[in-house]
């Protein structure tokens, strides 16, 4: 084997390093995203087991109450008389 067929043949075999490198990384990745969704399941699923206590029923009661505070809130911090001192 020559040179030029060393250094093509190197070239080729740091290649294929990278497409594994990254086939492993995506594959790394969609198990994490699997393993999120599947505890993300789990919790859906204790919330449907449960009675209304559990937090997720209360879910959108409690984000119109904060996205309320927050509106209270720009409204005090946007007020003139404390703009103006």
């Amino acid at each position: 084997m020559n040179r030029d067929e060393l250094l093509a043949a190197m070239q080729r075999f740091l290649t294929a390093v990278k497409s594994l490198l990254s086939a492993f990384l995506t594959q790394q990745q969609a198990s994490d995203s699997i393993t999120r969704l599947h505890e993300q399941l789990a919790y859906l699923t204790e919330a449907e087991s449960a009675d209304a206590s559990h937090p997720i029923h209360t879910l959108d009661s409690r984000y119109m109450l904060m996205q309320n505070e927050l509106i209270v809130i720009f409204q005090v911090l946007s007020s003139p008389f404390l703009l103006a001192s």
